[in-house]
């Protein structure tokens, strides 16, 4: 994996990094995505984990092996979310100047993610991601979708186009406990007077103390609405037509690129890392729920020997005796359901502790 970072293409300029640039040097942030992908393999090739959790975990485990895909193939992901019709399509298609992501009058049109490459570099790039809206009509999958992806996002493009709903907070006070790092767009800004763009700019920046920096907020127009322009000839006859204006995101691309640019290394890493953790408590967990499973059964098996030696016993304080090993073999089984170092000798000097006492 190369050191160096993300940059946008210069036309007419040889784009390929300079060996002698100090980029080529390791970083901070190239160690740190060496070691988020250290820690990707190493849980990807843990022979420790049994086959059937592996098994019931395989979605994890197939985005942990697309996390990995994106650190050795140089790639940051950049993921739009926001409910139906915000634009979300619209914004990412004017970033990448073209109409590839689709977009339409009805409602949801995106029904699947969908990524694209957008300002790609050398043997990397930046990838593009539209995702379902979030409040589609029996739509809980494709939510659910939508936030995996974002999840598994270095970046995420939060639209809206108005003042943020109930819903909408409450999707971004989500994000933020995942730590992900969001931009929150306002969308269909043309729609506004400069005054009522003022007052949503400074609802949007209360709405969000504490969760998004103030400088991550910004406008955009991705598909202003055409408007009438009248010409006159010389004949005085005047002409009506309908003039598309350019999509507005400049502010947005300048951003974005400032971000990637400065950061794209360290936001991989850190993705990486805490969806490896986040997988990591899956696997344990699902690993002590079986045990637990196990170990109850074990319980039952001893109990139920415990008491019939105890009621079959017709020497006294024999069954005591028989009653003590028994409780030695449950605890050095115990043990080794649960993985514990512990020898026969040693559970039978805890057992005797316990009677002891």
């Amino acid at each position: 994996m190369s050191g160096w970072s993300w940059k946008r293409k210069t036309p007419g300029k040889n784009n390929a990094p300079d060996d002698d640039s100090p980029s080529a040097s390791p970083a901070p942030s190239d160690k740190h995505l060496s070691l988020a992908r250290d820690s990707l393999a190493r849980l990807l090739e843990d022979e420790h984990v049994p086959a059937d959790i592996r098994h019931s975990l395989a979605r994890e485990y197939q985005n942990l092996q697309d996390l990995l895909d994106k650190i050795e193939n140089n790639e940051i992901h950049i993921a739009v979310l926001g409910r139906v019709s915000v634009g979300k399509s619209s914004l990412l298609n004017a970033l990448l100047g073209n109409d590839i992501f689709a977009t339409s009058a009805l409602h949801g049109e995106t029904r699947s993610v969908d990524r694209q490459t957008w300002q790609s570099y050398d043997s990397g790039g930046v990838l593009l991601i539209d995702t379902p809206g979030l409040d589609e009509i029996d739509g809980k999958q494709r939510e659910d979708m939508a936030i995996e992806a974002a999840a598994q996002s270095d970046l995420i493009l939060f639209v809206v186009d108005g003042d943020l709903t109930h819903s909408e907070r409450e999707c971004l006070y989500t994000l933020n406990r995942q730590s992900c790092i969001v931009l929150l767009v306002l969308n269909k800004c043309d729609r506004y007077s400069a005054q009522e763009q003022q007052q949503l700019m400074a609802s949007l920046q209360a709405h969000t103390a504490g969760i998004i920096d103030p400088k991550n907020i910004l406008t955009a127009s991705a598909n202003p609405s055409a408007y009438t322009v009248i010409t006159i000839d010389d004949q005085g006859e005047e002409t009506e037509s309908l003039r598309q204006p350019d999509p507005d995101v400049t502010a947005l691309t300048s951003r974005l690129w400032q971000i990637v640019e400065q950061d794209g290394r360290s936001l991989a890493a850190l993705n990486a890392t805490l969806f490896a953790s986040h997988v990591t408590d899956r696997v344990s967990a699902r690993i002590l729920e079986t045990r637990r499973d196990i170990a109850e059964k074990v319980i039952r098996y001893y109990c139920v020997a415990k008491g019939v030696s105890v009621a079959a016993n017709p020497v006294p304080l024999a069954d005591l005796a028989a009653a003590a090993a028994i409780d030695s073999a449950l605890v050095y089984h115990l043990s080794r359901v649960y993985d514990l170092p512990m020898s026969r000798r040693e559970s039978g000097k805890l057992v005797a502790v316990i009677v002891a006492q």
